[in-house]
């Protein structure tokens, strides 16, 4: 049916947005939320550092005990896990094993593979085999412009690419894929892909020593509106 109440986003300015917001920032103060979460923060931490031993945990878990449909979101949620916990401690060669299976495994149940591709392309950036990552970015992006996918999707692969070229010091190409990102991510009001895109274009250009002005406008134009849809 129709839209009874039509608020917008939240730092838009509309009272009754306004008001929810008042309304939590009276919950923070009254329940002293920064002090409890600085309390909190290194039971926290233990139990993240915890963690690290993927293997003891990923032993425990007897799928035995449940249902297919359960397993398989089990599976996916632990890999997510597993997934942040080996970035975050740049194991990065345990990272590219694990992505590698999911590809083989998703080729196996016939299902996309888009996802698990575009983190082995960025893992095998973050292990400085930039060549691979690069054609498998590449790959990525000829099939989602040939499937018309989302233009998320595009500006991801060229961001991607760029990273590349960037690592490699080849800011001439980085610059040029930064760009073509930049210009999808804008016609679609793409924010975070904006932002992304024009951090990679201005650093490209201030090391080549080439003007930034409109560059540096829009990025600090852009930062603010992605701020505010956060």
């Amino acid at each position: 049916g129709s839209v009874e109440l039509f608020h917008g986003y939240t730092y838009s300015w509309i009272p009754v947005a306004v008001a929810a917001a008042l309304a939590v920032q009276d919950i923070f103060e009254k329940d002293d939320i920064f002090n409890r979460a600085k309390n909190l923060a290194p039971y926290f931490q233990k139990g993240l550092f915890s963690l690290q031993d993927l293997e003891s945990i990923e032993k425990q878990i007897d799928i035995r005990k449940y249902t297919p449909e359960q397993a398989n979101r089990m599976e996916l949620s632990f890999n997510k896990l597993k997934k942040e916990v080996l970035l975050a401690n740049k194991r990065y060669s345990e990272f590219e094993r694990l992505t590698r299976n999911r590809i083989y495994h998703k080729k196996w149940q016939g299902k996309t593979t888009s996802s698990a591709e575009n983190d082995l392309g960025r893992v095998l950036r973050l292990r400085g085999k930039h060549k691979q990552s690069i054609e498998i970015h590449q790959n990525l992006l000829s099939k989602h412009i040939a499937n018309n996918s989302k233009a998320s999707s595009i500006v991801v692969d060229y961001v991607n690419i760029a990273k590349n070229y960037r690592d490699m010091k080849d800011f001439e190409k980085c610059e040029f894929n930064a760009v073509k990102a930049y210009e999808i991510a804008k016609e679609n009001n793409f924010y975070r892909g904006i932002v992304e895109s024009l951090e990679l274009v201005v650093n490209a250009r201030k090391i080549r020593d080439l003007s930034n002005v409109e560059y540096e406008k829009e990025l600090i134009e852009a930062e603010q509106k992605y701020r505010l849809i956060m």
